[in-house]
């Protein structure tokens, strides 16, 4: 099956062993300088910018259109939280991200709309 053009970005992130720790905590929290070393807070700023880079800057017209889509993201993240038993999984990471990043201000791009769909169809029974 092909993968999407997000899916991709994702899977090949998780495939390299330090971006996959790195990435995994970032969808849990963001790391404060200050607690982290400095090599460490770098590698975290270069992976966050190359995800922000996957979204749409530009974000939402409306706040309303924003929450709307945080709605449906945290819709989805329920339905995996009951479908799966490792958090760790890409489909939950991907999630994770997706709502991170609508909530800093930025609007979802057609590709990890796909991608999401994706995730959607494979969990929601």
């Amino acid at each position: 099956m092909k993968q999407a053009p997000f899916e991709q970005f994702i899977k090949g992130l998780l495939d390299q062993t330090a971006a996959a720790d790195a990435l995994r905590d970032l969808s849990k929290r963001n790391i404060p300088i200050e607690n982290s070393s400095l090599l460490s807070s770098v590698e975290s700023m270069l992976l966050e910018q190359s995800i922000a880079a996957q979204f749409d800057p530009e974000g939402y017209s409306t706040s309303e259109a924003r929450v709307k889509i945080q709605d449906k993201l945290q819709a989805l993240q329920s339905i995996l939280d009951k479908n799966l038993v490792v958090p760790d999984h890409s489909d939950y990471i991907t999630v994770k991200l997706c709502i991170k990043y609508v909530s800093d201000g930025y609007s979802l791009t057609k590709e990890v709309l796909e991608f999401l769909n994706l995730i959607y169809k494979k969990y929601a029974h």
